[in-house]
């Protein structure tokens, strides 16, 4: 237990913990609050719900337990949650927003990275750069196959969100043309972008590069199926950096191992990607190991300590996830 103010309970092991505050965070930390360190390996809802007892502030990370009514019960003082990582989706709950504890993540610094994988992956998919460091390995300087670009392409995007959002700036400079898809966007929202076009699903699948942004939901899951992959054109792009679920599984590989179109995918429906999985042989596929939230841990856990100083201070929260945001974020 650290200083004075309000109590807050750092519901982090110590090795992940440190990968997000330095000992000067950490000291910060304990200048303006009064601090309890969770110091055992895992975390389970009793440790959660022990914790919480009498804490105002709870500072989250990876495999927290969710806030759900057991937590709940005994956490009566229990003000904001602040989450080191990007989606506040396992861990929020109903309860916890009926009690009015307020909620803030890192979600937008680390959406900057998804969105930066995405256009990565864009990029080398179209120039072929993976196939173009495989063949000098092999067959030396001569590569006679097609080289794509994205300059000047069409780019349909099934869902914006944050990510969605920090990908438009970085596409704005290769003069795209971009479909949108998203029910829950207004044409208004988007005005700003004048290369985007708020569309139908299925003229947005019509593209010849499709990057899917949607949150995992009821409503979203399996929404990329047999009829949407036969909207892409033949050799067309798409690109995966949200949720596995979005896709339909057979329909995805099945298509896939026909060759007809491509991809570059950085989540799964298992994980780790088996050792014996289709994807890991097919030549029209790039793969990431869900790396696309990876950047500098100090800087996420910087954004939840700044928040953090904001409300011990009364200031305005920058990064607050309410309830409506938290409940359409992906898992």
């Amino acid at each position: 237990m650290s200083g004075e103010g309000p109590r807050v309970f750092v519901a982090m092991p110590p090795g992940l913990r440190e990968q997000f505050f330095s000992t000067e965070d950490r000291e910060h930390l304990e200048s303006i609050s009064s601090v309890s360190y969770y110091d055992d390996e895992g975390l389970s809802a009793e440790d959660l719900a022990t914790g919480l007892t009498g804490a105002e502030i709870a500072v989250t990370g990876w495999g927290t337990p969710q806030f759900d009514e057991r937590v709940m019960a005994g956490a009566e003082a229990l003000k904001l949650v602040a989450h080191t990582g990007g989606s506040v989706a396992t861990l929020v709950s109903e309860r916890l927003f009926d009690a009015g504890v307020r909620v803030c993540s890192a979600d937008r610094p680390m959406a900057r990275f998804v969105a930066e994988l995405t256009l990565g992956h864009v990029l080398a998919a179209q120039r072929g750069i993976v196939r173009a460091d495989r063949s000098m390995r092999t067959d030396g300087f001569d590569d006679p196959a097609p080289t794509r670009s994205l300059i000047d392409g069409t780019i349909g995007l099934v869902g914006l969100g944050t990510i969605g959002r920090y990908l438009l700036e970085m596409l704005r400079p290769f003069d795209v043309t971009v479909r949108l898809y998203d029910p829950y966007v207004p044409p208004v929202a988007v005005t700003e972008y004048s290369f985007v076009e708020k569309t139908s699903l299925e003229r947005a699948m019509a593209s010849s590069i499709i990057s899917i942004h949607a949150a995992r939901t009821p409503e979203t899951r399996g929404m990329i199926g047999e009829p949407e992959l036969a909207m892409i054109p033949d050799d067309g792009l798409l690109v995966n950096t949200a949720r596995a679920s979005i896709t339909d599984r057979d329909a995805l590989y099945a298509e896939l191992e026909r060759g007809r179109i491509r991809a570059a995918i950085d989540v799964f429906h298992e994980e780790p990607l088996p050792a014996d999985d289709p994807l890991r042989g097919l030549e029209n596929v790039q793969l990431s190991a869900h790396m696309g939230g990876n950047g500098p841990h100090e800087l996420f856990g910087r954004t939840v300590l700044e928040e953090i100083e904001r409300f011990v201070t009364g200031g305005t929260l920058q990064h607050e996830i309410r309830r409506e945001q938290a409940m359409r974020m992906t898992q």
